[in-house]
């Protein structure tokens, strides 16, 4: 018979054998598999090591003396149960609070004999333990809306996890960012004052620079064609729309030319990115010009009857005097071809940006909606940038050129003396 059934244990006894030497105790659980730990003692056993709320088989052999005696045919006792372990109850007053943009805070009532709690977010995925009754969830998206679950843990042998608790939850949405509207005002030659409307409690932070030479002037295309470089031109280009398309942006899928900018000073080599798309027996050629495209001078040309024209960053000195301008043109037979970055090299081909004292190149956060530049370049364009940072993280910028007038010269006075 079988007595003092527990969550995991049960204690087996049986009558006597004559002759028998001692007693085997095998347990099976529903699925045929020899499972516990018995300790024969006597006419009994205490079996251990069972799982709570299963059901069990118990067989009992008496043991011979291997001589006169053989061991007996098993007896066996089935369906012993042991204690079914207790569902612990579903967590109740699940509600959030503290709901911002990114997070928000989670709190329910304490679970009887529960040994901690799962809260689970969707969509996010993962679950994180907690071993009291609140948690707080941050990396949140704003303006989404997250169904939460809370599960009571229970101790896997007298009690189990309860069901879920579940509640929806949306972050806030913050308030749009739009690009500053600037204005100068003031303009002197020592100073200028640049202001903006207030938005949305954004905070705002200033740049401030001139346009100095440069030996190298790059151009990455990127954003084209809603963002087209300054100064190009496009004659049937278009947008990649590729797997390339971010490296390589500008794609010639037709006869097509592009032609940059006039340089302020001559152009001694250029680089350009080339990834053919099935290019096949087509040419792509270089020109250059120094009267301002009125003639274009050849430079280069990348052409391969019967096969691909080849991939990859291509260099070309420029040995002509005077070219101050470059244009691609692409002639097809078959296949595309599309183009990355480019840069021209040269004395003071290029400019570049010097950043006034305490405006960059790391933007200077400022208070209110205006900034007073006291150290602009005077006879040149200084250009101001103001950015926009809204309460999420949002920022839009927007960047005013301002034309300082050249420092006033002192009069001379001629006193003529008689």
């Amino acid at each position: 018979m079988a007595s003092n059934n527990d969550y995991t244990s049960f204690f087996l006894s049986w009558n006597s054998v004559a002759d028998a030497t001692g007693y085997t105790v095998t347990v099976k659980n529903a699925n045929n598999e020899e499972v516990g730990t018995p300790v024969v003692n006597g006419t009994g056993a205490t079996v251990t090591g069972l799982a709570s709320g299963g059901t069990y088989t118990a067989y009992v052999v008496a043991l011979g003396d291997g001589t006169t005696h053989d061991d007996s045919e098993p007896a066996s006792l089935p369906n012993i149960p042991t204690t079914a372990p207790t569902v612990l109850d579903t967590p109740t007053g699940l509600a959030s609070s503290n709901v911002g943009y990114f997070g928000f805070t989670l709190s329910w009532s304490a679970v009887s004999d529960a040994t901690s709690y799962t809260v689970t977010l969707s969509p996010s995925a993962g679950s994180v333990a907690v071993d009291g009754t609140t948690a707080t969830v941050t990396g949140l998206a704003e303006g989404e809306t997250y169904t939460v679950s809370v599960v009571a843990k229970g101790n896997g042998t007298t009690t189990i996890d309860s069901t879920a608790a579940t509640l929806d939850v949306s972050t806030d949405t913050a308030p749009a960012v739009s690009a500053p509207i600037l204005t100068a005002t003031d303009v002197s030659s020592s100073a200028f004052t640049v202001s903006w409307p207030a938005q949305n409690d954004a905070a705002f932070s200033v740049r401030a620079w001139t346009l100095v030479p440069a030996d190298v002037a790059t151009e990455d295309f990127a954003g084209f064609p809603e963002v087209e470089p300054e100064g190009w031109t496009f004659n049937g280009t278009e947008a990649n729309t590729t797997a390339s398309a971010a490296s390589h942006p500008v794609a010639f899928k037709s006869s097509c030319s592009m032609v940059s900018p006039v340089y302020p000073s001559d152009i001694s080599s250029l680089s350009f990115d080339l990834q053919h798309g099935n290019a096949t027996s087509s040419s792509f050629s270089v020109f250059g010009s120094n009267d301002g495209g009125e003639t274009w001078t050849p430079l280069v040309e990348y052409s391969n009857a019967g096969t691909h024209i080849s991939n990859g960053e291509k260099t070309v000195s420029v040995s002509t005097p005077g070219i101050r301008q470059i244009k691609f043109e692409y002639t097809k037979s078959s296949g595309n071809l599309y183009l990355g970055s480019f840069s021209v090299t040269g004395t003071g081909v290029g400019k570049q940006p010097s950043y006034l004292t305490g405006y960059g190149p790391d933007a200077t956060a400022v208070a209110g909606t205006s900034v007073t530049i006291s150290n602009p370049v005077a006879d040149e364009t200084n250009y101001v940038e103001v950015t926009a940072t809204g309460l999420s993280g949002k920022t839009a910028s927007t960047t005013l050129p301002v034309a300082v007038p050249a420092a006033a010269q002192p009069r001379s006075v001629v006193i003529s003396v008689k």
